[in-house]
């Protein structure tokens, strides 16, 4: 009998590994940063460079000249990792999980040679550890795995030096979420993938791991899209007087109504646009009153 199995990823990297290096006693310090993200109303699928996911390191006193991170997604069907192009030159190398029967194991690696897809996401390095990197490359392996792995200067010696900061930036892409999902269905965990995620030394070795060694602590986070907040008439995140002058035009003027969620424009919870909603958006701009709803 043939077993069912699922394609999740591409890329797989046999690395050194260097066994309780520190004695069980983690040296590095990875976390997917709590976030908030807003769509906003000309590109309501979600932009390629506009919606980051931040990923943290505590580095307290190694030097870091690389790093293999994979990161997963809880429920891709409101946020997806992004990708910029797709490379369908084989050859590939294709990781399997059997889940026939449950619970999934990891399974055999295989020669893909006609049928693969790469796609290149693209990773934002400006002003984080990573932007003197040689090469920082980011690639979607499934629709919830993204991968993201870092080459360090080699000529000039290791360039993370100890220290904390944030590591890279990768772009997710957000899809229309009815107003009637209640928030915690909109709160999605981002958490590392410890198979795929480890951190090289000054020389490449792979000695950094989230093993039974505990050298690397991975730390997951979420993501929270709240789709519509009430006055936040450009979904830009913010209350602005931009806010009120969107309002106006919705209320006297007859503009086109917030898409995605029009209920954004209600901010008194009337079910109505009306004078009544501008003079709430007004008094929160300007005065600080709360939205009463």
């Amino acid at each position: 009998m043939s077993v069912k199995k699922t394609v999740i990823g591409m890329g797989f990297t046999i690395a050194m590994f260097t066994s309780g290096a520190f004695g069980q006693t983690p040296q590095v310090f990875l976390t997917v940063v709590d976030t908030v993200l807003y769509p906003n109303v000309s590109d309501p699928t979600g932009g390629q460079k506009t919606r980051l996911l931040t990923v943290r390191m505590n580095n307290p006193v190694v030097h870091v000249g690389g790093y293999q991170i994979s990161l997963s997604i809880a429920d891709p069907s409101i946020i997806n990792f992004g990708y910029s192009s797709i490379d369908t030159v084989p050859p590939d190398t294709v990781i399997y999980q059997d889940c026939s029967p449950p619970p999934c194991q990891w399974d055999t690696i295989i020669y893909c040679p006609d049928y693969c897809h790469n796609y290149t996401s693209p990773v934002d390095t400006a002003g984080t550890r990573s932007n003197q990197f040689d090469n920082v490359q980011g690639r979607r392996l499934s629709e919830i795995v993204a991968q993201i792995t870092g080459i360090a200067q080699t000529s000039a010696g290791p360039v993370l030096q100890p220290g904390n900061g944030v590591l890279f930036r990768i772009p997710l892409v957000i899809f229309p979420i009815s107003d009637s999902v209640p928030l915690s269905q909109r709160q999605v965990r981002i958490s590392f993938d410890s198979i795929f995620t480890n951190v090289s030394d000054s020389t490449g070795n792979t000695v950094w791991r989230a093993d039974s060694t505990a050298t690397l602590s991975l730390t997951p986070g979420t993501v929270t899209i709240p789709f519509s907040m009430k006055g936040d008439c450009n979904f830009d995140g913010i209350f602005t007087p931009t806010d009120v002058v969107i309002e106006l035009g919705w209320v006297f003027l007859g503009s086109p109504q917030p898409l995605p969620s029009p209920s954004v424009a209600d901010v008194n919870c009337d079910g109505q646009f009306t004078p009544a909603d501008v003079v709430v958006e007004l008094n929160k701009i300007f005065l600080g009153i709360p939205i009463p709803c």
